[in-house]
């Protein structure tokens, strides 16, 4: 499996080889990187995992060759990133994005690939914003073994709050439920919607 994070900053390139490593199977994953430096920081992710992992450069292009099973219970993949690595620099102070669904659009099961492919894409994203704020049905997909609970787990990982309105999460029966984020209230939110840079994900 050939994983191409060039391009990428940390921890996007550890956290693409983390999911290539657990989808291969233990077979070998080959991930492409611009710099040495990325490469190691994939080379203590993998000493971590428990994996063999191997650096190479050919055709101006940088390498690194994993082979094995991680093993489980793994910190987050800025733990990973070398010290002075723009891994929060990436993020958008004062930015938050306002889920009220969990679907995008009117079609119920389009709109539901369609929010889970958009969550997917942003925990992988270079540019992530400062909070997530999740109310109305949108609070439905912090529950554990939903579609969308790994990626708003990646997401909290790098250091997004994510934010559930706790009236919602009363509404839907879902306030003892195992989830991911944190409960909100109506005058944190309305605080984050008047200060800060907010954009609807509809």
């Amino acid at each position: 499996m050939i994983v191409d994070a060039r391009g990428k900053s940390c921890p996007t390139p550890v956290i693409m080889a983390k999911k290539a490593v657990e989808t291969a199977g233990g077979q070998e994953v080959v991930v492409l990187v611009d710099e040495i430096s990325a490469a190691e920081n994939i080379l203590r992710f993998a000493k971590n995992a428990g994996i063999t992992a191997e650096i190479s450069q050919a055709d101006g292009r940088v390498e690194v060759r994993l082979s094995g099973a991680a093993k489980s219970g793994l910190p987050s993949a800025e733990t990973f990133c070398e010290v002075g690595a723009e891994s929060s620099g990436a993020m958008r102070k004062g930015r938050a994005l306002l889920v009220t669904s969990d679907r995008i659009g009117a079609d119920e099961e389009l709109g539901g690939v369609l929010m889970r492919a958009m969550l997917n894409a942003l925990a992988e994203n270079d540019i992530l914003p400062e909070k997530i704020i999740l109310m109305n049905a949108g609070v439905k997909m912090t529950v554990l073994g939903s579609d969308t609970a790994d990626a708003l787990k990646t997401l909290e990982d790098r250091g997004v709050d994510v934010m559930a309105c706790g009236t919602c999460l009363k509404y839907y029966g879902l306030m003892d439920a195992d989830r991911r984020g944190r409960v909100s209230n109506a005058y944190e939110i309305l605080n984050v919607l008047l200060e800060c840079n907010v954009s609807p994900l509809i």
